[in-house]
């Protein structure tokens, strides 16, 4: 299995995971003749797909969270937002329940490295994003061995962490383009907004409302909405801020397309010890497929490949299934484990070979 840009795709591809939109699925496992659906998938947002070919035979991406799993927690959370909008309460029943599900199935296959899609939700909205960055967090709190009864309350913090948004006018929050000071000013009030929404709720924990108010705060003071300071941070809001930047970074924009995985760890190592806690940033790291199996790879020797497995803890040394030598001379596949070759590194990803 691997991922190929559509304007990519093959006649001897087939479709290797369904393709949904808003929640429906539109395409099943197994459909050929994928070229035909292009205009539809790219009118949906769709960019890629992941397919079986030649090249990617016995490669597997396994998946963090089922289908089953995704789908019903933003089912559940898209139904927690509704009621919000209509009547102003949040539903902390159904929050848990969803929080239980994703953490019971984090902890199951807690082995698993995490890629862009393994967690399943792709589109920008903040309900997508709010799960996502949820997911995200469990991941590292999982990792920093919090109690259940925490990492709960942090995916209830997560979850919630955006949910100003959901009262500011969606023109402007999604405007193609450059906000303008006035505008940008106006996003940014979703801190102060949050807080005031889960103060109304009075079975949302306090520390739920600190994550809303403060997870753009930043260690230097460069953060709003207050420009507080390191220790002035909880613990919470800085997990919550790597998840945050990390999901915004690698999910496609309305003024910007998505960066790699790649890339966003490059921005993360960047800010860590001045914006980000560099502790939690470096154990996020470790949790990351940074190169999902299935990818295509240049690597510094000058051969070119696709990623075959990962290595536990070595985000950046997967092993790679050589299909050209230098020079773009094609080979019988073999086996390199960059974690045993350590003088040869991946340079980028490409499209195709």
């Amino acid at each position: 299995m691997r991922k190929v840009p559509l304007n990519k795709l093959k006649p001897d591809m087939y479709l290797a995971r369904p393709v949904f939109y808003k929640n429906m699925l539109m395409l099943n496992r197994g459909v050929h003749n994928l070229d035909k659906y292009i205009r539809t998938l790219r009118n949906m947002g769709v960019s890629s797909l992941y397919v079986e070919d030649g090249l990617s035979e016995g490669i597997e991406v396994t998946e963090l969270l089922s289908e089953k799993t995704i789908h019903k927690c933003r089912n559940i959370l898209h139904n927690i937002f509704d009621n919000f909008r209509k009547t102003g309460n949040v539903d902390s029943t159904n929050l848990l329940h969803s929080s239980n599900i994703i953490l019971d199935e984090l902890i199951s296959r807690e082995d698993v490295l995490v890629s862009l899609d393994s967690i399943g939700t792709t589109d920008a909205n903040t309900l997508s994003h709010s799960l996502n960055v949820a997911i995200y967090s469990l991941i590292l709190g999982t990792q920093l061995g919090l109690s259940r009864e925490r990492l709960l309350l942090l995916s209830e913090s997560a979850m919630l962490h955006d949910i100003g948004k959901t009262v500011l006018d969606q023109d402007i929050l999604f405007k193609p383009g450059q906000l303008s000071e006035t505008e940008f000013n106006y996003v940014k009030s979703h801190t102060v907004l949050g807080y005031d929404i889960l103060k109304e709720n009075p079975v949302m924990s306090a520390i739920t409302r600190n994550v809303a108010l403060y997870h753009h705060e930043r260690l230097d003071g460069s953060g709003y909405p207050e420009g507080i300071l390191d220790d002035g941070i909880h613990n919470f809001a800085r997990i919550v801020a790597i998840a945050d930047i990390y999901d915004a970074l690698t999910m496609d924009r309305c003024y910007r397309k998505a960066v790699s995985a790649s890339e966003a760890v490059s921005i993360l190592l960047q800010d860590a010890g001045t914006k980000l806690d560099t502790s939690l940033v470096d154990i996020f790291i470790t949790q990351l497929a940074i190169y999902p199996n299935g990818t295509l790879v240049r690597l510094s020797d000058g051969r070119s490949g696709i990623v075959s497995s990962q290595n536990s803890s070595l985000p950046f040394q997967p092993v790679i299934r050589i299909l050209q030598e230098a020079g773009e001379t094609e080979t019988e596949p073999y086996e390199v484990n960059l974690a045993q070759e350590t003088d040869v590194t991946i340079l980028d990803e490409m499209a195709e070979l």
